[in-house]
């Protein structure tokens, strides 16, 4: 997929609203979203989702992003997805 699409995507697609399709019990924390991950087995969430906007060391997102602190899994709405599916770009 060529980049400007990918960017594209990240930019339209209300990562949230998406990723929370497949995740269960998702909870606004603050700015951000928790839920249990969806890649392997917990009790305690620790599944998070930054929205647009959230504040990191370079500045503020432009895009969703996910990061789960059990399994180490992160990235975009994208590799969300490629991670689900087991598929890569």
């Amino acid at each position: 997929m060529k980049k400007y699409r990918i960017r594209r995507l990240q930019h339209e697609v209300d990562g949230v609203d998406y990723i929370s399709k497949y995740v269960t019990g998702l909870k606004k924390v603050g700015i951000t979203y928790k839920a249990c991950c969806p890649f392997h087995r917990e009790k305690t969430p620790s599944f998070t989702i930054y929205p647009k906007g959230y504040l990191t060391r370079q500045g503020p997102q432009d895009h969703d992003s996910f990061y789960c602190f059990g399994c180490d899994a992160g990235g975009d709405i994208i590799k969300f997805q490629e991670v689900l599916h087991g598929v890569t770009r």
